[in-house]
């Protein structure tokens, strides 16, 4: 197999960096001949100097980065529909100029979903000698799910529909079954979501001595950016009606604009919890050996419609998670028995339920646990980096 594949990604969070890092590691060492050029904005290399530096010690004439400077920052998280729709042109502009200047033959756009009206529009320019192919990565279906408005719905069934007529798209990888079987376009395939969840090897009891876990304390673990769209509040206000006495990790950075509220709610709920806090990028590795260490992983996003990658790192190690009930993350956490569901928006049910999954995991006999650990296990498996990268580089280069 021999491509010039170009990565499209404008966002520098650390879940982009991780799936970048999945593909351009797979590249590397498997069987793809050819260049994978990785374009990310200037910011990316200062945010993740470890991994800017892997690919600079690479061979140049099979992975490079290419880092390019934006008209202006990217926003992530909720916007209004006006937003949404000036973001994605800025992005269409952005990849038009790229698909000129480099002229790859295949792209991947990491990041669809703000994307898909430059492409339902046909705004994408290629360059005079033909078009590129375009694929993409689709996070955020929702017009499968009841719980959503249905002119939301109907607005985003209609908007990917519209961008899987536009003959320059080649395929969308859809990281949700059930809107793959619910679309039904053959341009739309299954995504599984990946990551390599290998830790450094640290023990348990070592890691729960390094962050601050007394002896005997129940481990309950949030792990990733601490900010309101993760249902850190929630978490916060569920933890006076926790009957277990835990101690809180707080693993993950808080966002600029979160922090001052944030950090005050975190220092109001240490009068009721124990509850320790690093706010930093935790390492992939680190973070896994802290999965490993823990009773239970909370997973409180707000209306959450895609994936977290906490899910696949929480089944590696074998710990049940406590997560929302809505969307994908629901759907998940019931088929594979990973956990309990539940209503995370309720802090007083999100209270019980982990009082619940704590009492469970700690029985020998697991009682009538909706936690299986070989179905976690197959999960995890099912989901790994290899899975993720293959079945990528086999639909956008077939």
């Amino acid at each position: 197999m021999s491509a010039r594949l170009l990565l499209f990604d404008l966002y520098t969070g650390g879940h982009h960096r991780t799936y970048l890092e999945m593909l351009a590691r797979s590249w590397v060492a498997g069987s793809e001949r050819g260049l994978l050029e990785i374009v990310v904005p200037e910011a990316f290399a200062r945010e993740h100097p470890d991994f800017a530096q892997w690919l600079g010690a690479q061979e140049s004439s099979v992975v490079k980065l290419v880092p390019i400077a934006l008209p202006e920052p990217l926003r992530e998280g909720h916007m209004g529909l006006a937003d949404v729709l000036r973001q994605d042109l800025l992005q269409g502009r952005v990849l038009s100029e790229v698909l000129q200047n480099r002229r790859p033959e295949r792209v991947l756009v990491m990041y669809l979903d703000h994307l898909q009206a430059s492409l339902a529009l046909r705004r994408i320019k290629h360059p005079a000698s033909g078009p590129i192919p375009v694929s993409g990565i689709y996070f955020r279906p929702s017009f499968h799910y009841e719980g959503e408005p249905l002119l939301t719905r109907l607005r985003k069934r209609a908007l990917l529909s519209a961008t899987l007529a536009n003959p320059a798209v080649h395929s969308v990888l859809c990281l949700d079954p059930f809107a793959v079987r619910a679309h039904g376009s053959e341009k739309l395939t299954w995504l599984p979501d990946g990551l390599d969840p290998a830790g450094f090897g640290e023990s348990g009891p070592a890691i729960r001595e390094r962050w601050g876990v007394p002896e005997g304390r129940k481990m309950v673990l949030f792990f990733g950016v601490v900010s309101a769209r993760k249902g850190i509040h929630e978490v916060l206000a569920a933890l006076p009606r926790v009957e277990t006495p835990i101690t809180l990790v707080v693993a993950g950075p808080i966002p600029d604009a979160e922090r001052d509220r944030i950090s005050s709610s975190i220092q109001a709920a240490r009068a009721t919890t124990h509850i320790v806090h690093q706010d930093r990028y935790v390492p992939g590795e680190e973070g896994q050996d802290l999965m490993q260490a823990a009773d239970v992983a909370l997973v409180a996003y707000r209306r959450h419609i895609g994936s977290s990658h906490v899910l696949i790192r929480a089944a590696a190690a074998n710990t049940p998670v406590v997560g929302p009930e809505y969307g994908l993350m629901g759907k998940t956490i019931s088929a594979h028995q990973l956990g309990i569901a539940v209503d995370t928006s309720d802090p007083a049910a999100l209270a019980r339920e982990l009082d619940r999954m704590l009492d469970l995991a700690g029985r020998e006999d697991g009682g009538e646990s909706p936690f299986n650990p070989n179905r976690a296990h197959a999960f995890a498996q099912m989901n790994h980096a290899d899975h993720f990268a293959s079945t990528i580089f086999d639909a956008v280069l077939q």
